[in-house]
Order: C-alpha cells, then sequence, then structure tokens
C-alpha cells in the first residue's frame, strides 16, 4: 500500500530532471490558477458588491471577473483526476476521497457560516432561518430554489462543487481517456440543453423555474467536465519538464486564451452556439489556459505571489465577502476624494482589500484549513486501520 498523497501531489515518481514545474509532486500551475482564479472574483466584488468604480481602461477586465470561479470548476476537476489514482491505493479508496474532501471544505465553511449568520442577525438585521441553516450544513442549498446562492456570500460555489464531489467517482470511473472526457463535456451540455427546454414545461412558477435555471449544478456540469479534458490532454507530460515544443504550443494556447476572452468580453462571440450557456465560452477560454500554463508555466502568470494566494485560495474566497461588505464606508471615504482618479482610488481600494483579505485568509488558513485536513487524514488512517501521512499539504486540494 502506498503512502497517502496531498491534493497536489502525483501518483507517479518523479524524474530527477521534473523540477522547474512542479515539486514535492506539486503541479506550481494549478497552485497558480487558483491563486489567480480567487484574486479576479475579489476584484470584481471590489466593483459590483462594495460599489467601488472601475477606471474605463480596466473596466472591461473586471466585469468578466466573476468568471474566475469558471476556472476553480475547471482546476478542480483536473485535480481531482490528477490526484485520484493515489486514492485507489488507499485501504478505502472512496472512504479516502470522500473524508478529505468533507474536511478539506466543511470546517471552514462552517466557521465562515456562523460568522455570517451572526452579521445577518445582529448586524444587518437580516432573518436567518432554521431551515436555510440545515441546508448549508448539509451542503444541499443548491438543490433548493430559492435558496441555492447560500447564506455565506459567494457560497453557492460551494454548494456546486460539494454536490460535483458526490457524484465524482462514478464520473472518473467511466472517465478513462480523451474521448470520454470530451464526451462527457456533450453529454452534459446536452444534460444542460434538456434542463432548459424542460423547466417551461414544467408547473413552476417563473421565479421558481428561474432560480433552477440559474444555480441547478446541471449547468456547471460542462465546465468541471471540461477540467478532464484538459487532464487527460497532459496526461502523458505531467511527470516531465515541458520541451521546447511543449513550451511553444502552451505559449499558443495561452494566447487562444487571451483571443477567446476578448473576443467574447466585446460581445464578437456569442453564447447562442451553447444554447445560451453563459459559463461555455469562459470554461472554453480557462481550459485553454490550464493547459498553456502546465506546458508552458510564464512567470508573469506562474509565481511566488500567486502561488501563495492559490496555499490560500480557499480562505481568501470565503473571506473577501465580509470584508468587502465591512469596508464599503471605507470605499466610500475614498470616493470623496476629488483630486483622485478613478484609477487611484480603484487601485488604493484593490490594495486594502486584498491586504485585509489575505491577512485573513492566512489566519484562518493556517488555524482551521490545516489542521482539520490534518484531523481528516488522521480519522482516515484510524478508520481504514492504514498508516497514512499526518502532514498537512502546503496547499488545498
Amino acid at each position: 500500500m502506498q503512502p497517502h498523497t496531498s491534493d497536489t501531489q502525483s501518483p507517479v515518481t518523479l524524474p530527477p530532471t521534473a523540477r522547474l514545474a512542479r515539486s514535492g509532486g506539486r503541479l506550481h500551475f494549478l497552485d497558480a490558477l487558483r491563486g489567480i482564479a480567487a484574486a479576479y472574483v475579489v476584484f470584481f466584488h471590489l466593483v459590483y458588491v462594495g460599489g467601488v468604480p472601475a477606471p474605463v481602461w480596466l473596466s472591461g477586465l473586471v466585469a468578466q471577473g466573476s468568471s474566475g470561479v469558471m476556472l476553480f470548476f475547471v482546476v478542480s476537476c483536473f485535480s481531482l483526476f490528477f490526484t485520484m489514482p493515489a486514492r485507489l491505493r488507499e485501504a478505502r479508496p472512496i472512504v479516502s476521497f470522500f473524508t478529505h474532501r468533507f474536511f478539506r471544505i466543511a470546517p471552514l465553511f462552517y466557521a465562515w457560516l456562523a460568522i455570517t449568520c451572526v452579521l445577518m442577525v445582529y448586524v444587518y438585521h437580516l432573518p436567518v432561518t432554521t431551515a436555510a441553516v440545515f441546508q448549508s450544513i448539509f451542503f444541499v442549498f443548491n438543490l433548493v430554489p430559492g435558496n441555492q446562492g447560500g447564506i455565506v456570500m459567494a457560497s453557492w460555489t460551494i454548494g456546486v462543487e460539494m454536490l460535483f464531489y458526490a457524484i465524482f467517482p462514478l464520473i472518473y470511473f467511466r472517465t478513462h481517456n480523451l474521448v470520454q472526457s470530451a464526451s462527457l463535456v456533450l453529454m452534459t451540455l446536452l444534460a444542460y440543453f434538456a434542463m432548459s427546454f424542460v423547466l417551461p414545461l414544467l408547473p413552476l412558477d417563473p421565479e421558481t423555474a428561474g432560480s433552477i435555471h440559474q444555480w441547478l449544478f446541471i449547468k456547471d456540469l460542462p465546465v468541471f467536465a471540461l477540467g478532464a479534458v484538459c487532464y487527460f490532454l497532459l496526461a502523458d507530460r505531467l511527470a516531465n519538464e515541458p520541451t521546447a515544443q511543449d513550451r511553444s504550443v502552451g505559449w499558443l494556447l495561452i494566447l487562444v486564451a487571451a483571443c477567446v476572452f476578448v473576443a467574447h468580453s466585446n460581445g464578437w462571440v456569442g453564447d447562442g452556439i451553447f444554447g445560451g450557456h453563459p459559463y461555455m465560452w469562459p470554461a472554453i477560454w480557462y481550459a485553454a489556459l490550464v493547459v498553456g500554463l502546465a506546458l508552458n508555466p510564464i512567470r508573469l502568470l506562474v509565481n511566488g505571489l500567486t502561488r501563495f494566494l492559490g496555499t490560500i485560495s480557499y480562505s481568501l474566497y470565503l473571506a473577501h465577502g465580509p470584508v468587502i461588505n465591512t469596508l464599503r464606508p471605507w470605499y466610500a471615504r475614498l470616493a470623496l476624494h476629488d483630486t483622485w482618479s478613478t484609477t487611484t482610488t480603484y487601485l488604493i481600494a484593490a490594495a486594502g482589500t486584498m491586504l485585509v483579505s489575505i491577512a485573513i485568509a492566512y489566519v484562518t488558513y493556517r488555524l482551521i484549513e490545516v489542521p482539520f485536513i490534518r484531523l481528516g487524514k488522521v480519522l482516515y488512517a484510524r478508520w481504514s486501520g492504514s498508516a497514512s501521512a499526518t502532514q498537512a499539504p502546503q496547499h488545498p486540494g
């Protein structure tokens, strides 16, 4: 039986030369992409939740920031496919998978759920129902129309992720190659088409039907599936440093991702080809970026800062919402400086928000994420009678 590996640890043995794009079995580009995704969502919410206007030259880029969640989804599926072979060598692989997923996600989420409920009741004077709390505790709120956004700000993604984790073993055991992963994208996209066709025929009020169409995790499955496509495109290359040809192809794919991003942002390509699915074009440009950075991890995007943000990305994602809401009076005071340009105001607000969010995220990562990831490993080792490693990973999976 092989020792337990962390969620970004490879199931293969690395040759001595494979050190630049990875270390200790960790894929640096995945860490960096998580960090980029988290930061992108923060910059988006700074404008659309915090009310800080973005400068004209940056507004188009910021407006697409919500799509950073699609990057999380693509990377998540890629990471699960990458690490599952190591879990299969565990004494009880499925128990190992679900134990790790629960202790990776639930403890920090529960902490923010408690904090949010207190803030809503005693600070914002908003109602919190017992039913909604239990839906969040059991991660089923994505299935409840009207509550699919969750209680914790931006936690709709957690509801989607947990449901995807629930079905991932079935997907994994039926998806073995590039053709099957591409078929998975098409099958899940067809499921979205079917949902869009059937919903108007059901005896549902418009609000309920709209909530289901907007939030139900079926819409997100093709995005996850593209992560599997990325994995199988790279499966034979992950153990080695990219060659010169790999780097050329990687640079090409990075440029493709940038061009698709610009084309979609400017409305030059629409969502009609995907039946109005709003996430497919972002998923495509992020899939190109994932493969591109795997083959050519350019330092502009894969560096110490982005990798550090990737390490704390889950904590950063959950922390930034309350931080933005708390700092809104500060944003308003910044706007009173008539001599400052919109660019200056936005950059100061963005820097302050990131610094506070990162500080809180690092604390919650060290005090909640790391100990509970370690606890999950210890409990699994006891349940399975194995000698699983108890050292917490540097980055969550």
